[in-house]
């Protein structure tokens, strides 16, 4: 067991067309010997085909671990991170929500609590995503419901969320309630968002790499204190443009 802390970022995309020497040069620079939680949308399937031992930079391998939902991506002087399966789930009240441990098929559009159930019935843990604009206006009150009456297990926050911005007073609501946090860089579907992989996330005490699935289902409840920091205005503009 790992008696320092290791960075762990909790939200994260792989999009097909990614530079995968990019993606993990970053991601070994700053979350070696940590992990990567996947998000993944209906049209991505990273976690599958990294499980294939492709997708990969020459000389890196993947491995199982202790859990089918977490694989060992390493490198060749022996470096590692762990993955943790993830998909992104968009309701019918379009709000997000993040399967952690999971890579079941869930399809979008449904109400929200189905959707929150079938995870749950795959085995997954359920993240109340925030992202900018969704969580304002008529989705305020099914979202305080959420978070008032305790149907998801986590909130998420995101590098788009700009530096300046005060936290959201459902994030806030959520911490007082004991609710998770989660936070994570969240890469936009743009080329060159392969940079700001482990930029921002969480400091993990006791994780055990002997035990990664365990560890990483602990972390989901008790993420431990943040590093690093979120995208300024003007960031995550130029991210938003990029993306359009």
């Amino acid at each position: 067991m790992s008696t320092s802390p290791v960075k762990i970022d909790a939200h994260v995309h792989i999009y097909p067309f990614y530079d995968a020497n990019r993606f993990w040069t970053t991601a070994f620079s700053r979350l070696a010997s940590g992990a990567i939680c996947l998000t993944e949308r209906h049209d991505c399937r990273a976690f599958a085909t990294l499980a294939q031992g492709e997708g990969l930079p020459e000389g890196y391998r993947c491995s199982p671990c202790d859990s089918g939902s977490v694989l060992e991506i390493s490198t060749p002087s022996g470096e590692r991170i762990f993955v943790l399966a993830g998909r992104q789930i968009n309701t019918a009240e379009r709000l997000e929500i993040l399967a952690m441990g999971c890579d079941a098929q869930i399809a979008d559009g449904q109400p929200i609590l189905e959707t929150i159930e079938q995870v749950r019935a795959q085995g997954g843990f359920d993240v109340l995503g925030w992202s900018p604009g969704k969580w304002l206006f008529k989705r305020e009150a099914i979202v305080r419901d959420l978070i008032e009456n305790k149907q998801v297990q986590a909130v998420g926050d995101s590098t788009m969320r700009p530096i300046g911005w005060l936290t959201p007073r459902l994030v806030s609501r959520a911490k007082q309630l004991g609710l998770p946090v989660l936070c994570g860089t969240d890469p936009l579907p743009a080329i060159g968002e392969e940079g700001i992989v482990g930029r921002f996330g969480h400091q993990s005490v006791g994780f055990d790499p002997a035990k990664p699935g365990e560890s990483l289902q602990a972390f989901l409840r008790n993420p431990g204190p943040r590093f690093g920091s979120r995208c300024g205005p003007i960031g995550v503009a130029a991210r938003m443009k990029r993306m359009k």
